[in-house]
C-alpha cells in the first residue's frame, strides 16, 4: 500500500517532465553528442497488472522479448510482448496445496514453459499454469563447516544466476546476524549451489569498505548479472566489482573520481520505519545491473531512482569495455527511470507514469559507441 502511495504522489510530481529522455554525453574518447529516445513503448493494463514491476525478468527469443514482472498483489507472474506492445497473459501462483509457492524473492524464466523461483524455503521451478514440476528444500542443502552460519539471502531482484549445464545456482548469501548488525557485512556475499549434490560453496567475496562504514539498509545487498561468459557481482553504493572468469575471480576497484552520485546512508531508525524505509527507496540514486551491449562488446549500468521534491534526478548510464576501463558516461536528465534491461544493443527504460492503465518503457537504440 505504501508503494502504491509513494509511486502515485511521484507521478503527480513528475507531471511536467517531458516524455523523451535527452541523453548528453560526456565522453572520455568522442565530443560530446546528443542520444534521444527512438521510440516509447505503452502497454496498457488490464486491472489486475501494476504499472511497476520491482522484480521483473527478461526472456527473449525466436517469438520476440517477454517482459515479466512479479505482480506481489495478485501473487502472479504478469508476461508482456514488447515488441507488440501488449499484455500477454497472467501466470497465477498457487498459496495452498503440493503447488504453493508462499512467496518470490526471485525469478528466472528459463523458457516459455518453465521458471525457476526461490524463496526462503525453496527452489521450485514451475510451469507456465505455475504446475510445480521439481523443487529443493533449503533446509536440505549441506553448506561446508567453515560457514556453518550462513542463510541463502534472497533480498534483490534479480540476484540469482542458474547454470543449467551443470545445475548450479549462483546466489547473495549472508551471516545468520541481525540485518542492522556490522558484523553481517565483514561475512562473504556469494555462494555458488550444486543442486545436483545440494552442496553449497561460499566464496570468499565481501562487501566494499564503505558498507562496514556506514549503513545503506536495503541497498546493501549485492547484484549478480551473467553477460557474456562472465559472471559480475556488483554494489549498489560502490565502484568496486567481482568478476568470474572460468573459475577464477577477479576484483576491480573502480575509479573514485568516476563514483557517480550515490544515496546517502539510512539510519537505523528510519529503517525500521516502514514509510521512511520505502520513501528512502524511491528518493535515492544508486548502481543498477550490469548489462552486456552485444553489438559494441561493451558493458552498461544505469543510476536510478532519485526522484527528488523538486522533480529534478541526477543519473547517468556508464558503459565499459571489458578491461573495465571506463569509456563513456552519459548523462541522463530525466527522473521517470525504475528499472532497466538490455537487448543487443538497445535499453529498455521501465519509467514512472502518471496514467496507471500504462506500462511504459522508453526504448534507446544504440547506433554507435
Amino acid at each position: 500500500m505504501y508503494v502504491r502511495q509513494i509511486c502515485k504522489s511521484i507521478q503527480f510530481m513528475s507531471r511536467y517532465v517531458p516524455f523523451f529522455l535527452l541523453l548528453s554525453c560526456c565522453s572520455f574518447k568522442k565530443e560530446q553528442q546528443q542520444i534521444f529516445t527512438s521510440s516509447t513503448i505503452q502497454i496498457p493494463l488490464p486491472s489486475i497488472c501494476l504499472t511497476t514491476y520491482l522484480n521483473q525478468d527478461i526472456y527473449n527469443n525466436n517469438n520476440g522479448i517477454k517482459y515479466y514482472g512479479y505482480n506481489y498483489l495478485n501473487h502472479s507472474f504478469d508476461v508482456f510482448g514488447l515488441e507488440e506492445g501488449k499484455y500477454i497473459k497472467s501466470i497465477k501462483l498457487f498459496k495452498e496445496g503440493p503447488n504453493q509457492i508462499k512467496n518470490i524473492n526471485g525469478f528466472k524464466v528459463l523458457s516459455d514453459t518453465s521458471i525457476l523461483v526461490v524463496n526462503t524455503n525453496e527452489i521450485a521451478w514451475i510451469d507456465e499454469n505455475g504446475i510445480k514440476k521439481e523443487k529443493v528444500l533449503i533446509k536440505d542443502l549441506m553448506i561446508d563447516s567453515v560457514n556453518q552460519e550462513a542463510f541463502i539471502d534472497f533480498r534483490a531482484q534479480d540476484d540469482i544466476y542458474f547454470d543449467s549445464k551443470e545445475s548450479k545456482l549462483t546466489v547473495s548469501i549472508s551471516e545468520k546476524s541481525p540485518y542492522t548488525s556490522k558484523s553481517f557485512y565483514l561475512y562473504p556475499v556469494i555462494a555458488e549451489i550444486d543442486l545436483d549434490t545440494k552442496e553449497i560453496k561460499v566464496k570468499d567475496l565481501f562487501y566494499p569498505d564503505i558498507y562496514r562504514e556506514v549503513f545503506f539498509g536495503d541497498f546493501s545487498y549485492p547484484i549478480i548479472s551473467y553477460v557474456n561468459g562472465v559472471i559480475l557481482v556488483s554494489f549498489p553504493n560502490s565502484n568496486n566489482f567481482y568478476i568470474k572468469q572460468k573459475d577464477n575471480w577477479k576484483y576491480f576497484n573502480g575509479d573514485e573520481k568516476y563514483q557517480g552520485i550515490i544515496t546517502k546512508p539510512l539510519s537505523r531508525q528510519d529503517f525500521h520505519d516502514g514509510r521512511k524505509r520505502i520513501d528512502y527507496l524511491y528518493k535515492s540514486t544508486f548502481y543498477g545491473k550490469m548489462y552486456f551491449l552485444s553489438a559494441f562488446n561493451k558493458l552498461c549500468r544505469m543510476h536510478l531512482y532519485s526522484f527528488n521534491d523538486d522533480g529534478s534526478g541526477n543519473r547517468r548510464i556508464e558503459f565499459f569495455d571489458f578491461d573495465f576501463e571506463l569509456d563513456y558516461i552519459f548523462q541522463l536528465q530525466s527522473n521517470h527511470a525504475i528499472n532497466y534491461f538490455v537487448v543487443e544493443n538497445v535499453l529498455y527504460i521501465n519509467r514512472m507514469n502518471e496514467d496507471e492503465s500504462f506500462l511504459i518503457f522508453d526504448k534507446i537504440v544504440l547506433d554507435e559507441l
